[in-house]
């Protein structure tokens, strides 16, 4: 008797479950969420926190993809407490890291407010793609969500990350110099944020 495909040993649920665990960090090493990362030691020399704007810039990247996947668990009935939860959570840091890479945030590490305006710009048109975004995953998690507003948020996810892509390219051209962070520094920082991203994508595209 020849073995089945490899495919067929898995059933829904239990590959579902799998992708729940990457999405929050709960999976095999490989699926390394925000909180599971090394520190990177750097070597700022101002006190404008250019790693952490690079870091929390990259972090964008990882929750457009954690608010996708989150709501199409939380539709779906998959751990519906902790789906919730993370739902939620996203979304909420999501829109405080904005805030702070806009006017600063001390208890982030990111002292003073933007001045660069063409990061500011970025920004702007950041949170301008983002407010409806917000809007309809807070009616999933409060349950009140359709398929419709999963695939809603799905689609707005790709714009987001778009942007969050450009504002974190021009953030780490901004303060990756000898006299914020070295080069070295900045790069490890994007790779990790890249990483973050991709194993939220990876969850998401299953849930979906």
């Amino acid at each position: 008797m020849t073995n089945p495909p490899f495919h067929k040993l898995f059933n829904k649920m239990s590959l579902a479950a799998m992708c729940f665990g990457i999405a929050m960090g709960t999976a095999p090493s490989f699926a390394q969420t925000t909180d599971d990362l090394p520190v990177v030691q750097v070597q700022a020399t101002t006190d404008a926190g250019a790693g952490q704007r690079i870091n929390l810039s990259g972090k964008l990247r990882m929750l457009t993809q954690r608010v996708a996947a989150s709501a199409c668990y939380v539709q779906a009935g998959i751990v519906p407490q902790d789906s919730v939860s993370m739902l939620e959570g996203a979304v909420a840091e999501f829109t405080l890291i904005v805030g702070a890479l806009e006017y600063g945030n001390e208890d982030l590490g990111i002292f003073g407010a933007e001045e660069h305006r063409k990061t500011l710009m970025g920004v702007a048109k950041l949170k301008e793609l983002w407010a409806p975004m917000e809007a309809t995953a807070m009616t999933v998690a409060m349950g009140a969500g359709t398929p419709q507003d999963v695939e809603a948020i799905a689609t707005q996810s790709a714009k987001v990350l778009e942007i969050a892509q450009r504002l974190v390219a021009e953030i780490t051209g901004q303060y990756a110099n000898p006299a914020a962070l070295r080069q070295a520094d900045a790069m490890v920082i994007d790779l990790a944020g890249r990483q973050r991203m991709l194993a939220q994508r990876v969850s998401k595209n299953v849930c979906l």
